[in-house]
């Protein structure tokens, strides 16, 4: 019997009901305690100007994301272009909102690849930027829980988090400031390995490994500080105007709070879009600040609306005229 479970959850049509039960039930518990007349009226009278300077916030964060990673891309290869890293990076944030397992990640290193970048390398890029933003997340988690009463379930997480984050900040860093003998350490653990194995992954793995030299410069690692200080202000700063457009004044660290509670609920694998489980955590989260159901459920839906919709027209719109291949003209990369 239990060998049977173990394959059923295995199946990814199995994983797939699941998720889209989980997100439908926490839908029914968002929507049965609001009208939809009422939403629909919220959302009606939203304010024009605060939605569009919240999407002009979303474009700055989105922009600063392809910089930050166009200058780790640069380091490989140092006329790497903005227009490719932010067409892949926003291809693949949208392959991560809609299919499970970080695809979008995979793709984008894909994608980049077909600029002439090794993709090893590119993926090594990807890693660093995901370690980035675990300990600026870690940053944020601290001061919001400090201020703000989190839900529990996310509270408890954070001692779990501050380890694992800093225990993986720490090997960065020796690793940035020991290549050489890391990849030294790496050669002698593949020795281990079939030979397939070895011409597989010896050389991708050592190209992967320097991707990580940009943090050895102290000019390089402020400006990756500098624009993931960008993307983090404007991610908060899209959370606040949207309360703004709803009529909704609160301290800023609501905005914290919201940004705390949603990446740490989303990042669990749940039905594509995050539709139910993104508006239900939003509601959790205002509830803490005496947000009535009906207008946090209108702030999930304008919120995912508009960081959700800008990336998927751009992704839609370069795909269908271009085409995914004319974008990254030139040779792929291994």
């Amino acid at each position: 019997m239990i060998e049977r479970i173990k394959l059923v959850t295995r199946s990814p049509g199995a994983r797939l009901i699941g998720w889209f039960a989980v997100g439908g039930y926490l839908l029914y518990l968002a929507l049965r305690q609001v009208e939809p007349g009422d939403i629909w009226r919220l959302l009606r009278q939203a304010h024009l100007g605060y939605i569009c300077l919240a999407l002009v916030s979303v474009m700055l964060n989105t922009g600063a994301k392809a910089a930050r990673w166009q200058g780790m891309l640069a380091k490989s290869r140092p006329q790497a272009g903005f227009s490719p890293s932010l067409t892949a990076l926003v291809i693949g944030q949208v392959m991560n909102w809609f299919i499970p397992g970080r695809v979008g990640d995979v793709g984008r290193v894909y994608l980049i690849g077909d600029v002439g970048l090794s993709r090893s390398f590119a993926l090594g890029t990807v890693l660093l930027e995901k370690v980035l933003d675990m300990f600026c997340y870690l940053l944020v988690f601290l001061y919001t829980l400090l201020l703000v009463p989190l839900p529990e379930l996310v509270s408890r997480s954070y001692y779990f988090l501050s380890g694992v984050t800093f225990s993986l900040v720490v090997i960065v860093f020796l690793v940035a400031r020991n290549l050489e003998a890391f990849i030294r350490i790496v050669r002698r653990v593949l020795r281990w390995m079939p030979e397939w194995f070895r011409n597989l992954t010896t050389t991708r793995i050592e190209v992967a490994i320097q991707s990580l030299k940009i943090l050895d410069n102290a000019g390089d690692l402020t400006r990756l500080a500098l624009w993931s200080c960008v993307v983090w202000a404007t991610s908060i700063w899209t959370n606040h105007l949207v309360l703004l457009a709803l009529g909704v004044h609160l301290s800023i660290l609501a905005s914290f709070a919201i940004l705390v509670v949603v990446l740490a609920g989303v990042s669990v694998p749940s039905v594509p879009g995050r539709f139910g489980v993104f508006q239900y955590l939003c509601i959790l989260t205002l509830s803490i600040f005496n947000i009535d159901a009906t207008t946090s459920l209108s702030y999930g839906i304008l919120l995912q609306a508009i960081v959700f919709l800008p990336a998927i027209l751009y992704s839609l719109v370069m795909i269908g005229f271009f085409g995914v291949r004319p974008l990254f003209d030139g040779g792929a990369a291994g």
